[in-house]
């Protein structure tokens, strides 16, 4: 049977599994796009815009990570929405919005 100091170590290894230690980076998104009678929308990840067609593949490889968004005032709420939508069905389930900054 093992000593109560061997169960101790045991847990203390095991410690930065269960607190996250080792969690993925989360994902930040930035949104944008203009309320057009012709709806456009785009979302940058790292600088890098994502095509509408490739956005459901990109979300679906974050399924296990936290996903932010972020966006200006004047961006759509249908694109906010849109994205929120596309992410849930990807099976990504933490996601949090950063509202815009409001200049008072």
């Amino acid at each position: 049977m093992p000593h109560a100091s061997h169960f101790a170590l045991m847990v203390a290894a095991a410690m930065p599994f269960a607190t996250g230690c080792f969690a993925r980076p989360e994902v930040v998104l930035r949104l944008g796009g203009s309320g057009t009678p012709e709806l456009h929308c785009f979302v940058e990840v790292d600088g890098t815009r994502i095509a509408t067609e490739d956005f459901a593949a990109y979300a679906r490889r974050w399924r296990h990570r936290s996903v932010r968004l972020t966006f200006a005032g004047d961006t759509p709420y249908r694109c906010v929405g849109g994205v929120i939508f596309n992410l849930q069905r990807a099976g990504v389930r933490d996601i949090a919005v950063t509202p815009p900054a409001t200049n008072q």
